[in-house]
């Protein structure tokens, strides 16, 4: 599904991101899961009664991670 050197990264909300998390975990591989991290998608105040909803995340999942070439090693 991914080549050597290949990585996904997936936008999600919160209302499926565990979703997505099994899904890829199922599809890639738990021992292929790289990062889930939130990421902020609105600054300000508070509009309603509710809590607001200020991020989403972002889930990562990697074929091989030793053949990424990062920091130009040779």
């Amino acid at each position: 599904l991914l080549s050597e050197n290949g990585v996904v990264f997936c936008s999600i909300d919160d209302k499926n991101q565990a979703y997505v998390k099994g899904l890829f975990d199922e599809v890639f591989g738990e021992k292929y899961f790289l990062f889930c991290i939130p990421r902020i998608t609105k600054k300000g105040g508070k509009t309603t009664e509710t809590i607001q909803k200020n991020n989403d995340y972002i889930i990562s999942n990697f074929y091989n991670i030793s053949s990424w070439n990062l920091f130009n090693k040779k």
